[in-house]
C-alpha cells in the first residue's frame, strides 16, 4: 500500500476506479485513508466520485455523508455533474431515500446521470410509481430517457404490471435502436414480459437476441413454469440442449417444476440423473427439494422418500411436501408417521403440514391423532386465524363420523366461510344423516351465505335419501334462477338423481331434457328413476333413446335395465342384454348384476338355471344369494335344489363345512 501511495499520487482516481471495478471497494477507501493520514485530502471529482461509489456498494452512508459534505465544501455540486449523481445514487444505494431526495433537489443543474442515480434507488426499494413520474418528470425538463432510464422504468412498469407501458416502452425502445445496442435492455425486456405473463411478447424478444445465455434461458423457461406453461419450457430446454448450454441449478429447478406439472415421469428421472451426476443434490437445498416436489406430483412417492433421504438439511417445507404427497395419495398413515418423525428432529408444523396432517386423519379415520394435532390447533390458536386449518379439521371430524365435534368446531368459528359450511354439511350427507344436513342448509341461509356447486350436490344428495320432494324443488329453482344447470352438469346429473330418489320420474326426465349437455351419469340417474317406480317400459325407451344418442352404457345402466327386466319377468329379453354386456359392450358383470339375474330366473321358476349361474359367477356367492335360490326352490316345491342351497346358506353360519 506505501509502494502504491508513494509511486500513484497522480493516478489516484484511477487507482481508486481501478479498485472500484474490480470489487475492491474496501480497498479504495483504504487508499484514501492512507492518504489522508499522509496529510493529503484528495478532493478532485474523480477521486470523490469513486470514493462515493465505493460507499455506495458497502452501504455505508455515514462515510459516504462525509465524501458529499467535502464535494459540497469544494463546490463540486455545481461544477461537477458526476459528483452530483454519485451523491444522489450513493444515498439511494444505502436506502437513504429522503436523503438522496434532498441531495438531487439542492442540484443547480440535473442531467440524465443524476435522474438514473435517483431513479435506481426508488426502483431497487419497490417505489415504483415515483420512478414512473420522474421519467415523465425528466422529459419534461428536455432530457431524453438514455438506456439506462428504459431499465428503471421497465422494471417499474413490469413490478406494476403496468403491461401497456411495458409494450410502450418496448416499441419506443426498438424504434430507437437501442436493444442492439444495449444487451441489458432486452434481457430485462424478457425479464419484465415472462414475470407479466406476456409469454410471446417474451419469445419474441428472446427470439431476436444476439447472444443468449444459461440466464436468458432460464428466464424465459422460468415465466414458462411460473405461468402454468410447462409444455412450452419443456421445448426450450430442448432447444436449449441443442445449442449446447449447460443447465444451472436455476434451470434444474424450473425444468423440475415443470415435470411435476406435466406428470413427465421419465424426463423427471433423467433430470434427477443429471443433477445427481452434478453432485447438486449435496450442493443446493432448492434443487433437492424441487426434485421432492417434482416426484410427488408425478406420484413417484417412493422416488421422493429416496431423495429426501438424501437432503443435507431438511425443513419444515420440504416435510410438508413429503406429507402432502401420502395424504393425497391416500397413504395416510405413512403421511402421518413423517409428521411425527418431523417433529421428532425439532421441527414445528406449519399450518400447511397441519393441514395435511388433518386430512390423513381424515382418510385413515385418525381420530386420536387428529385430536391431538387438534390439540396443537388450540395451543397455537390457529382456529381464529388460520380458516383453511379451522375448515379441515371440521371435515377430519366428519370424516371420521366424529359429527358432534365437527359441530363443535364449527360453532367456535367467527366467521365461516362457504368451505366451512360445506364441510359440515358434507360431513352430515356422508355419514347418513341427511335430515340434519338439510337443517345446517337451512341455517346457511338463513345467514346469508350464497351457496356454491358444492353446496347443492350435498344437500340435493340429502332431499333425495329422504324424499324430501318440496325441499328439492325449492332448490331446484334456485339453482335455475342461478343458472347452474347450464353451467354445471354435475349439479345438472344430482338434481335428475334426486327427483328420481324421490318417485317422481316425471320432473326427473322434465330437468333431464333441458340439461344443455348429458353424459351418461345423465342417462343413468333418469334410467334409475324409472326402474324405481317400475316403469320398465320407459326404461328400455330410454336406454333405446341413450343409444340412438351415442352413449355407450356402463355397468350402471345395465343394472337399470335388468333390474327393469326382473320386475316384469322378462326372462328372454333380461338374457339378452346381460350376454350384451360383455359381448358387445367388453363389460364384465358385476356380483350386482348376477345377482338381478339369479332374482329374475328364480322369480320366473327357472331354479336349474339361477343355480347354474351361481356356480358360474366368477365371485363367491353372498348368503343373499343363497338365501334368494332357497326361497325360490320352497315357492317352486324343488326338494332336491332346495337342500343344496340350504347346505351353501349354512356355510355362512359355519365357514368350516367343506361344500362339494
Amino acid at each position: 500500500m506505501q509502494q502504491a501511495l508513494g509511486s500513484c499520487r497522480k493516478t489516484i482516481p484511477s487507482t481508486i476506479s481501478s479498485y472500484i471495478k474490480s470489487g475492491q471497494p474496501r480497498q479504495a477507501l483504504a487508499l484514501y485513508q492512507k492518504l489522508k493520514e499522509d496529510g493529503h485530502t484528495p478532493t478532485d471529482g474523480h477521486t470523490i466520485t469513486g470514493l462515493l461509489q465505493a460507499c455506495a456498494i458497502l452501504k455505508d452512508s455515514e462515510k459516504g455523508l462525509a465524501f458529499h459534505e467535502a464535494a459540497s465544501r469544494a463546490g463540486l455540486l455545481a461544477s461537477d455533474h458526476a459528483v452530483g449523481g454519485a451523491v444522489v445514487y450513493m444515498y439511494a444505494q444505502c436506502g437513504s431515500l429522503s436523503r438522496a431526495q434532498q441531495a438531487f433537489d439542492s442540484l443547480p443543474f440535473r442531467n440524465a446521470i443524476t435522474w438514473n442515480a435517483l431513479m435506481t434507488g426508488y426502483v431497487e426499494h419497490g417505489h415504483y410509481n415515483q420512478v414512473l413520474d420522474y421519467a415523465a418528470y425528466m422529459q419534461l425538463e428536455g432530457i431524453s430517457l438514455d438506456y439506462v432510464t428504459y431499465l428503471c422504468v421497465l422494471k417499474a412498469s413490469g413490478s406494476l404490471g403496468a403491461t401497456d407501458k411495458v409494450c410502450e416502452l418496448h416499441s419506443e425502445i426498438s424504434r430507437r435502436g437501442l436493444l442492439e445496442k444495449y444487451p441489458s435492455l432486452g434481457s430485462t425486456l424478457l425479464d419484465v414480459y415472462a414475470k407479466c405473463g406476456l409469454l410471446t411478447r417474451a419469445q419474441e424478444v428472446f427470439d431476436k437476441l444476439r447472444m443468449r445465455d444459461i440466464v436468458l434461458w432460464t428466464t424465459l423457461i422460468s415465466g414458462y413454469v411460473e405461468n402454468g406453461h410447462a409444455a412450452p419450457a419443456m421445448k426450450c430446454l430442448e432447444e436449449m440442449q441443442l445449442e449446447g448450454v449447460a443447465l444451472d441449478a436455476v434451470a434444474f429447478v424450473c425444468i423440475s417444476k415443470a415435470c411435476g406439472m406435466l406428470e413427465a415421469r421419465d424426463k423427471g428421472r433423467e433430470m434427477h440423473s443429471e443433477i445427481a451426476r452434478m453432485g447438486l443434490l449435496k450442493k443446493n437445498f432448492v434443487v433437492g427439494s424441487t426434485l421432492v416436489d417434482m416426484y410427488v406430483k408425478c406420484g413417484l412417492l417412493a422416488y421422493a422418500r429416496e431423495v429426501f433421504d438424501k437432503l443435507p438439511v431438511r425443513n419444515v417445507i420440504t416435510w410438508t411436501t413429503l406429507i402432502a404427497g401420502y395424504a393425497e395419495g391416500g397413504n395416510g398413515e405413512e403421511a402421518l408417521n413423517c409428521y411425527d418423525q418431523m417433529q421428532s428432529e425439532g421441527l414445528s408444523p406449519n399450518p400447511v403440514t397441519i393441514v395435511c396432517g388433518l386430512k390423513a386423519c381424515g382418510t385413515i379415520g385418525a381420530a386420536s391423532k387428529g385430536q391431538a394435532i387438534h390439540a396443537e390447533i388450540e395451543r397455537r390458536r390457529l382456529l381464529k386465524t388460520d380458516i383453511l386449518v379451522a375448515n379441515t379439521l371440521i371435515h377430519m371430524y366428519a370424516r371420521c363420523g366424529l359429527l358432534a365435534t365437527a359441530q363443535e368446531v364449527f360453532d367456535r368459528l367467527l366467521a365461516p366461510d362457504i368451505v366451512s359450511w360445506n364441510a359440515l354439511i358434507t360431513g352430515y350427507v356422508e355419514s347418513g344423516y341427511f335430515k340434519e344436513a338439510v337443517k345446517v342448509y337451512e341455517q346457511m341461509q338463513s345467514k346469508a351465505v350464497p351457496p356454491n356447486a358444492i353446496t347443492y350436490l350435498s344437500v340435493l344428495k340429502a332431499c333425495g335419501c329422504v324424499g324430501a320432494t318440496e325441499k328439492g324443488i325449492e332448490i331446484h329453482k334456485e339453482i335455475a334462477q342461478k343458472g347452474f344447470l347450464e353451467s354445471d352438469l354435475l349439479v345438472g346429473n344430482t338434481l335428475v338423481e334426486m327427483y328420481a330418489k324421490c318417485g317422481s320420474p316425471a320432473l326427473a326426465q322434465q330437468v333431464f331434457r333441458k340439461l344443455p349437455a348429458k353424459d351418461v351419469i345423465s342417462w343413468n340417474a333418469l334410467l334409475a328413476g324409472h326402474a324405481q317406480v317400475g316403469e320398465s317400459a320407459s326404461v328400455f325407451q330410454m336406454f333405446d333413446e341413450m343409444l340412438g344418442a351415442g352413449f355407450t352404457p356402463d355397468p350402471i345402466t345395465f343394472m337399470s335395465v335388468l333390474n327393469a327386466c326382473s320386475r316384469t319377468g322378462l326372462y328372454d329379453k333380461s338374457n339378452m342384454y346381460f350376454e350384451s354386456m360383455s359381448k358387445e359392450y367388453g363389460l364384465a358383470p358385476h356380483l350386482e348384476h348376477h345377482t338381478c339375474m339369479i332374482d329374475l330366473f328364480t322369480k320366473v321358476g327357472r331354479l336349474n338355471e339361477a343355480m347354474s349361474l351361481v356356480k358360474k359367477m366368477p365371485f363367491s356367492p353372498d348368503f343373499s344369494t343363497w338365501h334368494t335360490v332357497l326361497d325360490a326352490c320352497k315357492d317352486w316345491g324343488n326338494m332336491e335344489l332346495g337342500m343344496q342351497a340350504f347346505e351353501h346358506a349354512m356355510h355362512f353360519n359355519n365357514p368350516e363345512v367343506v361344500i362339494d
